[in-house]
């Protein structure tokens, strides 16, 4: 029998691990709030104090909540990691640095007084939120962990289960890449589709069911204690990340792979070390092509240029960061609201009740409207922007639609992931993966109306994993034993 050493890190209790975390927050906060409170005025002094009050308040509330195992509070995390650094941080830094925020806001005019609006909303959001995750974490306290499936995977099935995910994969591969590259699915600014929502579904191709592929390899694996075969399916997971991104210019690939794998293995109590330094180098290596990324993007924008020849002519133009700080500006940038939310706050842009919810059958919601009322694309460009999610809910509702959509947006999360642990599934952890990694896509991005085929395209997809991996479990119980011999 192979061993495997698994050593869990860190070995600190999770509750240890939320404290010091929100604990590092604080004292961020703190000091940020210093290090600007002599370079604004008087009035927006006093929000900004306010905000740090209530944003303070708020880390104290949700270390309840984010306390507990991993697989209990990962949503949570997300929602708060999301909020504080992707809104209070970059507040903090672009109030200090008007320049860099003029820059991520594609030049859309603000000022200082958007920036500590922006920053009272992130807080009020925060707060709504961390205290509906403690109130759910002490009512999820009364009942019993969801029971395992009880039915184990024995080695020889695992492996079976790896060969036949590792097979598909090779053939879904090509289809889904050479869809990109043929029919510019998934680049942006494409102008030519598909019939039939076709796009969509060789998008999700790539996006999930390839992903779902080679993270149920890795799990595999993991049954069958074979660390080099979960070397193999990480490293296939990487490659098929970087020329999906090379492909489609989603410069958030390499990132949604790696917070993939490592949620798989969280998920999974194999959480290493080893796994850590991993996501520390690929973290590394993703900002660092963050800039090549980009000017791939604007080469390749619309699918009118090649491949091979948008690739050569961004490498060309492509400048490699000069400092720390302007490497990894832009890659934060990416994922943050601010971008969108402080131009949302200077036009005031709203939308009446019945105009949100008809963006959810094909009409103009706020992602729409921030495009061409706030960014000033013509209706027929053929790019979107996010409006982020505190720009989505300020559209939708103003202050008291951020207020009350931040704390049913937590529910909302607190009820699908509830029902994603008492699935009595084998590919249960997948399934939390793929639904962790559309919560960071909707709390960054804020895309709330296009939420037919990103959910349908992983449940579909986990449902086809789990019909395989009962699939092989019989075909391997079906198997007559080999006789011993003598």
């Amino acid at each position: 029998m192979i061993q495997v050493a698994s050593v869990p890190w860190p070995r600190l209790r999770s509750t240890s691990v939320a404290g010091v975390f929100c604990a590092a927050c604080i004292v961020f906060l703190w000091l940020g709030c210093f290090d600007i409170v002599g370079s604004i005025d008087s009035a927006e002094r006093r929000v900004v104090l306010d905000a740090a009050l209530l944003t303070t308040g708020a880390l104290l509330l949700a270390t309840v909540g984010l306390a507990g195992d991993v697989t209990q509070s990962l949503h949570r995390w997300l929602f708060v990691v999301a909020i504080f650094c992707g809104y209070v941080v970059q507040f903090f830094w672009f109030i200090t640095d008007p320049a860099s925020a003029v820059e991520a806001t594609l030049t859309v005019p603000f000022g200082d007084q958007d920036l500590v609006r922006g920053l009272w909303y992130a807080a009020v959001a925060l707060a709504s939120g961390g205290l509906v995750f403690a109130l759910a974490a002490r009512v999820q306290s009364w009942f019993a962990a969801p029971r395992a499936i009880g039915t184990h995977v024995g080695r020889s099935a695992a492996s079976r289960v790896y060969r036949t995910c590792l097979c598909v994969a090779a053939l879904l591969a090509p289809i889904g890449l050479a869809a990109a590259v043929v029919f510019h699915v998934g680049v942006v600014g494409a102008e030519e589709h598909l019939p039939y929502r076709l796009d969509g579904v060789f998008f999700y191709i790539n996006r999930a069911a390839l992903p779902g592929l080679l993270l149920t390899a890795v799990m595999a694996a993991t049954w069958a204690e074979d660390k080099k075969r979960q070397t193999w399916a990480l490293a296939l997971l990487l490659v098929f990340s970087v020329v999906e991104a090379i492909v489609t210019t989603t410069r958030a690939a390499l990132v949604l792979a790696g917070m993939r794998y490592a949620f798989v293995l969280m998920l999974t109590g194999a959480f290493t070390r080893r796994t850590m330094g991993l996501m520390v180098a690929l973290t590394l290596v993703a900002a660092l092509t963050f800039p090549l990324m980009s000017q791939l993007r604007a080469e390749r924008g619309g699918g009118s240029v090649s491949v091979v020849e948008a690739l050569g002519e961004a490498g060309a133009k492509s400048e490699g960061p000069g400092t720390l700080m302007e490497m990894v500006r832009p890659f934060a940038t990416r994922f943050t609201g601010l971008n969108a939310l402080a131009p949302i706050l200077r036009a005031d842009a709203r939308l009446a009740p019945g105009d949100v919810l008809a963006g959810f059958v094909g009409g103009e919601g706020p992602t729409k409207y921030t495009t061409h009322y706030v960014f000033g694309f013509d209706a027929d460009a053929p790019i979107g922007i996010a409006p982020s999610t505190l720009g989505w809910l300020y559209i939708a509702g103003g202050e008291w639609g951020i207020l009350w959509g931040s704390a049913v947006l937590a529910l909302l999360l607190e009820v699908v992931w509830s029902a994603t642990r008492v699935a009595r599934l084998h590919t249960r952890p997948v399934l939390q993966c793929l639904v962790a990694g559309l919560m960071f896509g909707y709390l960054t991005e804020g895309n709330w109306e296009g939420s037919g085929l990103p959910i349908l395209m992983p449940v579909a997809t986990v449902a086809a994993l789990e019909f395989l991996v009962r699939l092989c479990m019989r075909a391997e119980a079906a198997r007559p034993e080999q006789p011993c011999s003598s």
